[in-house]
């Protein structure tokens, strides 16, 4: 035989046997998990190291991902419980626990998952007001999450987190929006106003009812007052003495007294008598 021929047909031997080894032997990195099929039939789950399979198409390997993995959500057109048309978008973190199921029972998790999260954000904005989406994210996202992970187990993905992100609105919506609080912080502000001004009349009430039972306090605070009026440079001060103050009182009340005994009773006069008139005789 030609030592040439040898050489070729132990040439393509060698490269066969490279072929085979290449085919039989993987590595599974760490954050991968690979799902080994036989004869398309799940065999096992390979873990992370060097695996050997049967090559020349008799076992495959599928790599899946295991690592948590944020995907985002298109902004959704939704309409709000109160009518409010919107777009709402939002992002999740999504992460294989079952390989076999994550090849096994979905074409693409991922495309899966991101629809699921649409769907479910449709649906549960349509069951809320705007003011309850826009101030209470965190009842929202527990609401898509239960959704979410009621569906996603089934594929062997679990979704760890659910963020509402954005919420669109058009800019007319913005400006009625923008009028509805300002109405809302000057109606605040009213109220607030009114109800100092209650509190100082009760307070003024209760102090007028102190200084009029006690004569010395009344006193006081008509020296205080006079106090703050001094400090003005324009008003002149005629001090006056309480007690002369309290005898012009007294002598205008007896003075009442005595006009009002002086004046006779209407009531209690006798009515005059109509003298008769005399005939000529």
């Amino acid at each position: 035989m030609d030592a040439t021929l040898v050489i070729a047909i132990a040439a393509v031997i060698l490269i066969i046997i490279v072929l085979l080894v290449l085919d039989t032997f993987h590595v599974v990195p760490e954050e991968e998990r690979g799902v080994v099929f036989r004869f398309g039939r799940f065999r096992r789950v390979a873990r992370p190291g060097l695996r050997a399979v049967i090559p020349l198409g008799i076992d495959r390997m599928v790599r899946i991902d295991v690592r948590m993995q944020p995907l985002d959500v298109e902004p959704q057109d939704v309409i709000t419980l109160d009518n409010v048309p919107c777009r709402v978008g939002a992002a999740i973190v999504t992460q294989v626990i079952d390989p076999r199921l994550a090849a096994t029972a979905v074409a693409d998790y991922k495309a899966a998952a991101t629809q699921v999260v649409g769907s479910a954000l449709r649906g549960v904005a349509g069951q809320v007001t705007l003011k309850v989406l826009l101030s209470e994210r965190e009842r929202v996202q527990r609401a898509l999450a239960d959704i979410i992970e009621r569906d996603s187990e089934a594929w062997g993905v679990r979704v760890s987190s659910v963020e509402v992100r954005r919420v669109e609105l058009s800019e007319e919506l913005q400006r009625a929006l923008g009028r509805q609080a300002e109405a809302e912080r000057m109606r605040v502000a009213t109220l607030i106003a009114a109800k100092a001004e209650l509190e100082a009349a009760n307070t003024l009430r209760d102090a007028a009812g102190v200084l009029g039972s006690t004569p010395e306090g009344l006193q006081l605070r008509y020296i205080q007052a006079l106090n703050q009026l001094r400090q003005d440079g324009t008003v002149v001060l005629i001090p006056v003495p309480g007690d002369l103050v309290q005898t012009l009182r007294e002598l205008q009340a007896r003075t009442a007294e005595d006009v009002n005994a002086a004046v006779p009773e209407t009531n209690g006069t006798p009515a005059l008598e109509a003298t008769p008139e005399h005939s000529d005789s």
